[in-house]
């Protein structure tokens, strides 16, 4: 899949799921992606959603497109490893 449409899929995702915050943390958000954009790089940092690169650059792209909104949430849940705050992202109304 490229890039452009990996980028339409998570858009899509957000529009169908509204009530699920897009992140890079967020368990059920980051295995879909995986199931449906069969990303080449997935990291497993012993966290307990797996980590895609590419995830977090094009949420960042799309926010910078103007098509999402794009605000700091702090995290309950830290140990060694685990970050302390992620983006969390939400579709804008356009």
């Amino acid at each position: 899949m490229k890039k452009k449409d990996k980028k339409k899929w998570i858009l899509d995702y957000m529009q169908d799921h509204p009530n699920v915050l897009a992140d890079v943390c967020n368990e059920e958000f980051v295995l879909a992606y995986i199931d449906c954009c069969q990303p080449e790089r997935v990291e497993d940092k012993g966290l307990f959603v797996p980590y895609i690169p590419e995830l977090g650059r094009y949420l960042s792209e799309l926010y910078k497109e103007g098509y999402v909104w794009r605000y700091a949430h702090g995290l309950q849940y830290t140990h060694d490893g685990w970050p302390k705050w992620v983006y969390v992202y939400v579709l804008k109304n356009i």
